[in-house]
């Protein structure tokens, strides 16, 4: 009696530690980590398919350190470089040291990675800059996250670790702003919102529908995981200088314009109410305050504000509502068996 009782507690601890996963929650009250408790890969998840996706615009000082580095960490992914238009040695030095080569054939970071998401087939993501900031040290570990946890998408995060050195002058700043509008906005602790190294599975692929162009691509994925319910977290990582002649194609002020009116237009799709009622408020303080007769136009303006807000607002959770329906319904076997009988 006493060695079954000894067998069983032994089967049901070794069963409990290698299929449980422990969440831990670490300094601040809305941040959580997953921790693993079983830190060897099954033999299900060692084949699964990773490609490494390296937009680069005239990056030939530095694509070949990323390649090289993907490769070390990575050694069983796909490393595809996609070229955006170079007019250097780029697509050239990628394939010399191993990697594959994919032409883009609109220019725009967007482009790139929406064409790259076309093309490659994998189970999971990586997406990587190809200016050498990113340590390819770290996609390992947001990798093992994304795939032990379900996560659909995995963000490094940069500001806690990096020093500000490694950002161009107002970069660091505009980021800062950026990520806090749509934590304010869409209510979600984004910590790092314009991070370029990132993890996706392959439902993220496939049912979030981007359409950036440019820089603004890393601000739509993350809004639009938030919005769409996508399940999705932020490690902290290092951040690191560009390397000797390597320069940024990131224009602060006009590329920073695309950004806040990206974040302006997906706050009016997945918000209306939110979006739409805000104007309403501004305008309808300023028509209260003022003691002026250009202030009057402003009285219709607030009332088609906050018609816009409840009208779009109304058509949105139908719409919302219509989908969940069509999910449950397919889902559901019973309801497709009666169908069928």
């Amino acid at each position: 009696m006493k060695t079954q009782i000894e067998r069983f507690g032994f089967f049901f601890a070794r069963n409990f530690f290698e299929s449980r996963r422990v969440r831990i929650c670490f300094s601040r009250p809305w941040e959580s980590r997953l921790v693993s408790i079983q830190n060897v890969i099954s033999p299900i998840e060692s084949r699964m398919k990773v490609a490494v996706l390296i937009p680069c615009f005239n990056e030939e000082a530095s694509v070949a350190q990323v390649v090289t580095e993907s490769r070390r960490f990575l050694p069983n992914a796909e490393i595809w470089v996609i070229d955006n238009a170079s007019t250097d040695r780029t697509a050239e030095l990628a394939s010399s040291v191993g990697a594959k080569v994919l032409l883009s054939p609109l220019a725009g970071k967007g482009n790139a990675i929406r064409h790259g998401f076309r093309v490659i087939d994998a189970d999971y993501y990586v997406m990587v800059d190809g200016d050498g900031t990113y340590p390819m040290r770290e996609a390992p570990k947001l990798l093992e996250l994304a795939r032990t946890q379900n996560f659909e998408m995995v963000a490094g995060s940069r500001l806690q670790r990096a020093r500000r050195e490694a950002f161009r002058p107002f970069h660091f700043f505009g980021n800062r702003f950026f990520t806090g509008l749509v934590a304010l906005s869409f209510g979600f602790p984004v910590r790092d919102l314009l991070t370029g190294l990132r993890v996706f599975s392959r439902r993220y692929r496939n049912e979030v529908q981007l359409t950036s162009r440019g820089f603004e691509l890393e601000t739509e994925m993350t809004v639009r995981a938030i919005a769409q319910n996508m399940a999705f977290c932020e490690k902290d990582i290092s951040y690191v200088e560009r390397v000797s002649g390597s320069s940024s194609k990131l224009r602060t002020f006009k590329d920073g314009f695309k950004i806040f009116m990206t974040i302006a237009s997906l706050l009016a799709f997945f918000r209306p109410r939110f979006f739409f009622g805000s104007l309403g408020i501004l305008c309808w303080s300023i028509w209260a305050l003022a003691d002026a007769r250009w202030a009057m136009p402003l009285a219709p303006l607030t009332a088609g504000f906050f018609l816009a807000a409840f009208v779009l607002d109304h058509q949105r959770r139908r719409e919302s509502f219509r989908l969940r329906s069509v999910e449950d319904s397919s889902a559901d076997p019973s309801s497709s068996g009666s169908k069928a009988a």
